[in-house]
């Protein structure tokens, strides 16, 4: 997954599927931080990149799903924290809720 954020512009997203060799959302979607979750009996989760990329930075497990809070919960690939404990920790806002009540169940 790519991001850019231009000056002055919108963060734009590109993620890239290695199997097709373009940029398009691969099939599932990967979470993000596997080799962090592969180790730790504990994972957060959270909405996006830069939320998990903070946590990791402090030392805490974190992953996201591939689009944040607009991640199809159906395309995602969950099955990496099967058997962890798992803390779902959403924006305090609406697209946040929506993200750990449609996430939940899939975990």
């Amino acid at each position: 997954m790519y991001r850019y954020d231009p000056p002055g512009g919108k963060k734009t997203y590109r993620p890239w599927d290695p199997k097709r060799r373009k940029h398009t959302p691969p099939d599932p979607r990967p979470l993000y931080n596997l080799p962090g979750i592969a180790q730790a009996w504990t994972v957060v989760l959270v909405e996006g990149e830069k939320c998990a990329e903070a946590l990791i930075q402090a030392g805490i497990c974190a992953t996201t799903a591939m689009n944040g809070a607009n991640a199809p919960v159906d395309k995602t690939n969950w099955s990496p924290l099967a058997g962890k404990a798992v803390l779902i920790w959403p924006d305090h806002d609406t697209p946040g809720r929506t993200y750990a009540e449609h996430a939940a169940p899939a975990l």
